[in-house]
């Protein structure tokens, strides 16, 4: 796999989840401020009313009218409620304003994490790689000094003895080789899980069922 510290700085941002949910935080804190903001303007309210007048006369007047529908009163107006002092909106606002810069510094904090923990698996990565390179020539020169050793044997000038040690560090270059590749792929995998990449690099899709399904070609 190419390893390319921009690109997976680029997937890292925006699909690790911790990212979204942080912009979803952030967003909320804006709106959280924007509500404390207009708390502190006046507040104009239109009232109407509708209703029956009982100031009349007699009790034989108020039935009658009731009865008739005539004895109906109606209002209009507007309420203008004008804060003094504000203070429990002040610090309210304050504390939402605080509360947005400790979000962004969460944030940004994270931002420097995911690069330092995507910088960290590519080192890796290219170190396990550089690790497979080199054993898999180690394994290769190991095979063929052992074939022609075994040629020499049968020629009758060599011995079993050093056929037997070359055998004998054959195996151990192909041990060394397959624990590389290991290793390569297990930084891989670390490099995926810090990109947030993990289930696409297995084809791997999250469709809201119990059971993850694989992706077909």
């Amino acid at each position: 796999i190419e390893l390319d510290v921009l690109r997976s700085w680029a997937a890292g941002l925006t699909r690790r989840p911790e990212m979204p949910q942080m912009r979803l935080d952030l967003e909320r804190q804006d709106v959280e401020i924007r509500f404390a903001k207009n708390q502190m303007f006046p507040s104009v309210d239109l009232t109407a009313s509708f209703g029956v007048n009982g100031l009349q006369a007699s009790y034989t007047r108020l039935f009658d009218d009731f009865v008739r529908g005539d004895a109906r009163d109606k209002s209009i107006g507007v309420v203008i409620s004008v804060p003094l002092w504000n203070r429990a909106e002040k610090e309210r606002l304050r504390s939402s304003k605080l509360a947005k810069e400790q979000l962004l510094v969460d944030f940004k904090r994270l931002e420097q994490q995911i690069q330092i923990e995507i910088d960290n698996a590519i080192r890796t990565a290219a170190t396990s790689l550089e690790r497979v390179t080199a054993t898999r020539e180690a394994r290769q020169y190991a095979e063929e000094a052992l074939a022609a050793e075994q040629k020499k044997l049968e020629e009758g000038i060599s011995t079993s003895f050093v056929v037997l040690t070359l055998q004998r560090n054959l195996t151990q270059t192909r041990a060394d080789e397959i624990q590389a590749l290991v290793d390569y792929r297990q930084a891989l995998t670390q490099l995926a899980v810090a990109e947030g990449t993990i289930l696409d690099r297995h084809n791997i899709i999250l469709t809201g069922e119990a059971e993850p399904v694989l992706a077909r070609d």
